[in-house]
């Protein structure tokens, strides 16, 4: 019992030590490596706005950007716990150490200990292709989105046709947490929740189905209600609402038409979501 408490402490020592590197060397937006560096990125905006959020302005009353208010939230507190860029440093070492361990466990369904371990470690060359110089929305919902992913794929790989509402409950967060930073954040866990009841409901687990219909929206309704009081306390909630649905929406419509190049890479970027969603459907009712 001993030996296997020690084995998870070296676990998670060895991811939080490579999440530490990996973000000193690739989060380009907040490491402590790069003193001297072009300011614009997407992570300078974000960190404006913790720090005008902690000198007492209000979220799209006061200023105005067309992400949800949880990214903002997390730069305030970076601003709160370690004056900027070192505390939102800090908070991004806590998100991805918690993402490695998702990733860690997915693994751990299919491979060894020693295996899953240093696949875990090589993963993160695979988040580097999509981490664009850090502090940036996608990263801050991966803890819950990894983590989602690892409890649904343990019920269906397992013989069980129940599915427990407490992780029902993850998913409602996880969905909410990704509305709440970026729409489209929250796409991957709607498939894997349309995968898991098409699984229930082929094992006709109806009561199930209620109750994790419960939790979800349990789940969401945690996130949700706490900003929902905030900004009509502050009387913002209809600019809140604005910003990061209407305006974010538009937004992608009034662009300028896409050429031949961007529609290809969105076409590629949305080939795994339908594949899975496909798969995970087909194989389940089948």
């Amino acid at each position: 019992m001993k030996s296997e408490r020690l084995r998870k402490l070296f676990v998670i020592l060895i991811l939080m030590l490579a999440a530490v590197i990996y973000l000193s060397i690739f989060s380009l937006g907040t490491s402590w490596v790069y003193v001297h560096r072009y300011i614009g990125w997407d992570s300078d905006i974000f960190l404006a706005m913790g720090k005008f959020c902690k000198e007492g302005l209000v979220p799209y009353k006061d200023f105005f950007d067309h992400k949800g208010p949880i990214i903002i939230f997390i730069q305030w507190l970076g601003y709160v716990i370690g004056d900027g860029k070192p505390g939102v440093f800090v908070i991004q070492i806590v998100f991805l150490t918690v993402t490695l361990l998702g990733v860690y466990k997915i693994l751990r369904l299919f491979y060894r200990k020693n295996i899953s371990l240093c696949l875990t470690v090589v993963s993160l060359l695979i988040l580097n292709i999509y981490f664009d110089k850090g502090n940036l929305t996608e990263e801050y919902c991966l803890p819950f989105l990894m983590w989602s992913v690892y409890f649904s794929v343990q019920f269906l790989k397992g013989d069980k046709p129940e599915h427990k509402c407490t992780q029902a409950f993850l998913y409602g967060i996880t969905f909410m947490i990704g509305a709440m930073t970026r729409l489209t954040n929250s796409l991957p866990v709607v498939i894997l929740t349309v995968i898991i009841l098409v699984a229930m409901i082929r094992a006709k687990e109806w009561k199930s189905i209620w109750k994790n219909a419960v939790g979800f929206v349990s789940g969401s309704m945690i996130v949700l209600l706490p900003i929902a009081i905030y900004f009509i306390k502050v009387g913002a909630l209809k600019e809140m609402l604005y910003a990061t649905f209407v305006y974010n929406f538009k937004h992608g419509f009034e662009r300028a038409p896409l050429d031949a190049s961007e529609v290809l890479h969105m076409t590629v970027l949305a080939v795994p979501f339908i594949m899975s969603l496909f798969i995970g459907i087909v194989g389940n009712w089948w």
